[in-house]
C-alpha cells in the first residue's frame, strides 16, 4: 500500500529549501569570488611612494539599513567604526587621492582595533601604496585578501552543498514513499 505524500510539504521540502540554499550559496560565492580574486591580484601590484594626509575614522549604526553614516571620530555604542585614511602618491607623473587601506570592509564595533589601523599610518609620513597598474586610481595601502571575503565564499560552497544535500535526501525519501 502506497503512503500518500504531502504535496505542499513535499514541495517546500524537495525543491524550495534547497534551490534556497543553493542560489544562497551561489550569490554568496559569486560576491565573494570578485573580492578574492582582486585581492589576491593586489599582492603582485605595482607600489610607490605616497604620504599619508589624514587619519581618522567614520562611525555608522548599526541597523538594518546597512548603517547610517553618523560622521567623523564619533565614539559611541552600538555604532560600527571604520578606518578613514587618505594618502597621496604619483604615478606617471599623475598625482592620486587614495582612501582604501584595503580591499576588504574594516568596519568593526571596536573603536579601539580602527584606531590601531590609524597608529600604523600617522598623517605626514610616507608610505607604500599597492597600486593596479591598469587603473592606477585603485590603490591600497595593504594588499590581499581579507578573512571575511575566504570567510564568506566558504559559507557560500557550504550553502550550495547542504542544498544538494537536502535535493538528494528529498529525492531519497520520495523514492521510499512512492514504493
Amino acid at each position: 500500500m502506497q503512503r500518500p505524500i504531502n504535496t505542499l510539504g513535499w514541495i517546500v521540502f524537495a525543491l524550495v529549501m534547497p534551490a534556497g540554499f543553493v542560489l544562497g550559496g551561489l550569490w554568496l560565492m559569486a560576491a565573494q569570488t570578485t573580492a578574492v580574486w582582486r585581492g589576491l591580484q593586489s599582492r603582485s601590484w605595482q607600489t610607490t611612494a605616497g604620504t599619508i594626509i589624514y587619519a581618522g575614522w567614520q562611525s555608522y549604526q548599526r541597523g538594518s539599513n546597512g548603517g547610517a553614516y553618523i560622521g567623523p571620530n564619533y565614539n559611541a555604542a552600538p555604532f560600527l567604526h571604520q578606518p578613514d585614511i587618505h594618502y597621496r602618491y604619483e604615478v606617471n607623473g599623475k598625482v592620486y587621492e587614495g582612501r582604501r587601506v584595503s580591499l576588504h570592509d574594516h568596519r568593526d564595533g571596536n573603536l579601539g582595533n580602527v584606531k590601531a589601523i590609524m597608529a600604523r599610518y600617522p598623517v605626514g609620513s610616507a608610505t607604500e601604496v599597492y597600486f593596479d597598474p591598469s587603473e592606477p586610481s585603485l590603490a591600497v595601502l595593504e594588499p590581499g585578501v581579507g578573512w571575511p571575503n575566504v570567510l564568506f565564499l566558504g559559507m557560500g560552497v557550504v550553502f550550495v552543498l547542504v542544498g544538494l544535500g537536502l535535493g538528494w535526501a528529498a529525492l531519497k525519501v520520495r523514492q521510499r514513499l512512492v514504493t
